[in-house]
């Protein structure tokens, strides 16, 4: 089992680093920046939404 899995980690750290050289890191850091652009949509979507509800513990003056 230790040389089956040393050569599947072999396997995987030359996948892995061959994402930072050339064409690949290109396409790398793509979709690093459209899943850092969405999930700060997505954050800031969810905050506005909420924005528009009214806290329970606030009393509207003109009702007393």
């Amino acid at each position: 089992m230790g040389g089956k899995m040393a050569l599947v980690a072999s396997d995987m750290n030359r996948r892995f680093s061959s994402l930072w050289q050339g064409q690949q890191l290109a396409f790398t850091v793509l979709i690093i920046t459209v899943a850092v652009a969405a999930a700060y949509y997505m954050i800031a979507s969810g905050i506005e939404n909420n924005r528009d509800e009214v806290p329970l513990n606030v009393v509207n003056k003109t009702d007393c």
